[in-house]
């Protein structure tokens, strides 16, 4: 039987580079790797720039005033657990808003509960209405019947109705 090695020395080079498609179509990869991030970059200056050109010709208010605003019924981890429990829910730490989100809209629940911050403090919110609001203002949403009625199919009790300015938002 016999033993093929192969050995590289620094000076030598690789038997495949002496294919001239190889060396081309290694070429064009290069190519295509370094227009795509020029391309990358320009796109983010010119989206960079026209937010500028826009900000300073209209002010910085109409790109600014657009607020997202939330309501629904305050929970803590401890009650969002509490009524897990006999819905065989179990979530981690990090995993509660996707396990329960993910039971919600299996049962056909038309809700979704939302990790946020609320008065500096980290609650789950169980949604019940949402909007934007152009000026800026966030409105207390009122608690109405569709609200009720997505209390009364989660089966919770003794909860707080809240509204939610900007829930993506860390308020540290």
């Amino acid at each position: 039987m016999s033993q093929t090695t192969c050995t590289f020395s620094p000076t030598s080079t690789p038997h495949f580079f002496h294919n001239r498609s190889l060396k081309v179509l290694l070429c064009w990869n290069v190519w295509l790797v370094y227009t795509s991030v020029i391309f990358y970059w320009y796109s983010f200056a010119l989206k960079v720039c026209v937010a500028t050109i826009v900000q300073s010709a209209y002010g910085a208010d109409i790109l600014l005033q657009m607020v997202y605003v939330v309501s629904g019924y305050k929970l803590t981890r401890e009650q969002v657990l509490e009524w897990g429990r006999p819905h065989n829910l179990q979530p981690s730490e990090g995993n509660t808003t996707i396990c329960v989100n993910r039971w919600l809209k299996s049962q056909g629940i038309k809700t979704r509960l939302l990790a946020c911050d609320y008065e500096r403090k980290c609650i789950f919110l169980v949604v019940t209405a949402r909007k934007y609001d152009g000026k800026g203002t966030p409105n207390e949403l009122e608690e109405d019947d569709r609200a009720r009625g997505i209390k009364k199919d989660m089966k919770i009790d003794a909860v707080e109705f809240v509204t939610v300015a900007d829930p993506y938002r860390y308020h540290h």
